[in-house]
């Protein structure tokens, strides 16, 4: 009997120590979760990266994640208690400042360490090296670069170049250097500019290097054509050299001639041109020539038969923008000026009486292809026409929509002068304009083909019924 009672407690003890154990355990996991991390919260690191180590402390099991690749977290999970956390940041290779989130979880408890590393900086030019000719001129240099930068002129060469700049301060940006160069008169030359970004100690340095030729020989006339009437008269040639130069009037040409006796200037020519008395005109060049340069220059002069009308030229190709065209007629006679369509109109104010300069207004081509004119000049037996011809725009974009409406709200185009020709499908087509709408014959399937100038932007007012549309050639 006392041998049963002793199996009894043994077996309560071993039960007793089982509901403790039991107990315990329990309450181990209802502990609430909990993080703490020394050290701070956020971290800023240079553009080369580096390593960032701290302890944590948890209470719970706790695990880590980056939102970026290049800040990565090691190790990436724990038990309870405290581990130490290495932050590896790679270097920036970027223009940009960025930054990184890295999430501590335990449980419900999250923390949060924000970890910023700075940009590149940057001094980048599309060009060091300029070369340009013995002329004045300006040349333009981009620059690229994050941080603000000046430009320095060495004190030789201010007097022959300046340079305007505007200059960037956040992100990669584009900034034009304009580099102003006065003509060169004497022997070739060069100058340096530098462009300095940052501080003095540990700022970045370009050069850009100027060569200038030197002055060229040259022979410039002041004038390269004259027309003369049929009647005659004295033209007087002007002429700017730096070398030796001879004139030559062709032998064959009699009704020129040199008026030698009134050349007080070396560089100023006299030239007699006999009156005209056939009906056709005539035409000869004088050349100035220099044989050890090998440089000429011509000077042509056209004299007008009687009752002559003279344009220019015979033939204008112009672009699709409404535009105006102005030209000089040379005459001795009254004429009429006309043309054969009706978007080319005489400007107001444009007299058409001996030599004067006509001007035209040309309205915009809207059509979808070239189209052309006639400016029509006439004097009782005397016709000149000038052909004038007119280019379909080149900023064209097509857009294709298929749809099974009976009734279809063309999309809605924005852009710059705008104008677009639209196919309806059922064989008819309409110029566009806002709002506008097609109504058709039967409901089926159809697909519109709409040719558009000018526009950046299209909005569909409905999309029901349509079943494809087609942006890859807007």
């Amino acid at each position: 009997m006392r041998r049963f009672v002793k199996n009894i407690f043994v077996s309560s003890l071993a039960a007793l120590v089982l509901v403790a154990c039991a107990d315990f355990n329990l309450f181990d996991g209802l502990k609430k979760a909990s993080i703490e991390i020394t050290g701070n919260t956020a971290y800023t690191v240079d553009t080369k990266g580096g390593n960032i180590t701290f302890d944590l402390t948890s209470t719970k099991d706790w695990t880590v994640s980056s939102g970026q690749s290049w800040c990565k977290v090691a190790p990436s999970s724990g038990e309870k208690g405290t581990s130490l956390i290495t932050i590896d940041v790679d270097e920036n290779t970027t223009y940009d400042e960025r930054n990184a989130k890295i999430t501590f979880k335990s449980d419900t408890v999250t923390r949060i360490i924000t970890v910023t590393q700075k940009q590149k900086d940057a001094l980048l030019l599309t060009n060091n090296k300029v070369e340009v000719s013995d002329d004045e001129c300006e040349v333009s240099i981009v620059v690229k670069s994050n941080m603000q930068y000046t430009c320095m002129i060495e004190s030789s060469v201010a007097e022959w170049i300046s340079v305007s700049d505007k200059s960037s301060t956040k992100g990669l940006r584009d900034s034009e250097l304009v580099l102003k160069i006065k003509k060169n008169e004497g022997e070739k030359r060069q100058g340096k500019i530098i462009v300095r970004g940052g501080d003095i100690m540990n700022g970045i340095e370009e050069t850009v290097t100027i060569y200038q030729s030197a002055a060229k020989p040259a022979i410039t006339l002041t004038e390269n054509e004259f027309v003369v009437g049929s009647e005659g008269e004295e033209i007087t040639i002007e002429v700017r050299s730096n070398i030796d130069y001879e004139m030559i009037i062709p032998e064959d040409v009699d009704w020129l001639k040199e008026e030698q006796t009134k050349a007080f200037s070396d560089y100023t020519h006299y030239i007699t041109v006999k009156p005209n008395e056939t009906y056709d005109s005539r035409e000869a060049e004088i050349i100035f020539y220099s044989e050890s340069e090998d440089i000429y220059e011509v000077v042509s002069i056209i004299q007008l038969q009687k009752d002559a009308i003279i344009a220019a030229k015979s033939e204008y190709i112009l672009e699709a923008l409404e535009t105006e065209l102005s030209f000089k007629v040379s005459t001795n006679v009254e004429f009429e000026v006309q043309t054969s369509v009706d978007w080319i109109q005489l400007a107001p104010d444009t007299r058409a009486l001996e030599e004067v300069e006509l001007s035209f207004v040309l309205e915009k081509n809207e059509t979808t292809a070239n189209r052309e004119g006639y400016i029509i000049l006439t004097s009782e037996n005397i016709e000149q026409k000038i052909r004038v011809i007119q280019l379909v725009r080149g900023d064209s974009n097509m857009l294709t929509i298929t749809h099974n409406n009976k009734l279809f709200k063309a999309p809605m185009f924005t852009g710059t002068s705008v104008t677009a020709v639209i196919e309806w499908g059922d064989g008819k087509q309409d110029n566009y304009v806002m709002d506008i709408t097609h109504e058709y014959s039967t409901q089926k399937t159809y697909t519109v083909e709409i040719q558009v100038w000018g526009a950046d932007e299209v909005t569909l007012p409905d999309i029901v019924g349509v079943s494809e549309i087609d942006f890859t050639k807007f």
